[in-house]
């Protein structure tokens, strides 16, 4: 690809030159130093995240989107006190966001909501520094990271989208798991205890 790396213009190449329509439309990119994240049809619910970090004080605001759907959102949200309303990326932002009210980062605080989601749901999240993914325990809904050269890296829903694109070095996030992507390289924890059949 000549053009620059943009999640738009993963999902243009991979759909209109290659056809990839029916797959999840979820494109993320981090280019070394900024991440960007593209849900087609899907808006982000915005959060404010207390830094922890000395080097950057400011509060951070995370883009959140919730991929599928909680099993019992009322369940869910009064858990959190969250109001029941929202969509499921709204209650499941809000969740997250006030676990963070008490110093905890944005990651360990995903961590601690994952859990109690009891459906399909996976997260993908960005500060526009960094790459934030978490998958569903049960494997319905996963991500796929794509190597592109010199620390930057492409994320998707589908694995055929990153292959059309001829990306080295793709990998599937594992089920009941996290993934950090920043200047830092990628970060990987799982959130789920592990079973053994």
């Amino acid at each position: 690809m000549a053009t620059a790396l943009s999640p738009e213009t993963l999902f243009s190449f991979a759909s209109n030159e290659h056809g990839i329509k029916d797959a999840e439309p979820v494109f993320a990119v981090y280019d070394g130093s900024t991440a960007e994240v593209v849900v087609s049809d899907m808006d982000p619910t915005s959060i404010t995240v207390k830094s922890l970090d000395p080097k950057h004080p400011e509060p951070d605001h995370f883009d959140v989107f919730c991929l599928g759907s909680l099993a019992d959102k009322r369940r869910f949200a009064n858990r959190y006190g969250v109001n029941t309303a929202g969509t499921d990326t709204e209650v499941v932002a809000t969740a997250i966001e006030s676990h963070t009210k008490y110093g905890v980062d944005f990651m360990k605080a995903l961590r601690k909501v994952m859990p109690h989601t009891d459906g399909t749901v996976s997260v993908i999240a960005t500060n526009g520094r960094s790459l934030h993914l978490a998958t569903d325990r049960y494997h319905e809904r996963s991500f796929y990271v794509g190597d592109v050269a010199n620390g930057s890296f492409a994320v998707t829903a589908a694995r055929k989208a990153l292959e059309v694109l001829e990306l080295p070095a793709i990998s599937e996030v594992q089920s009941g798991s996290t993934v950090q992507i920043d200047q830092s390289g990628i970060r990987a924890a799982y959130w789920a205890p592990l079973t053994i059949r």
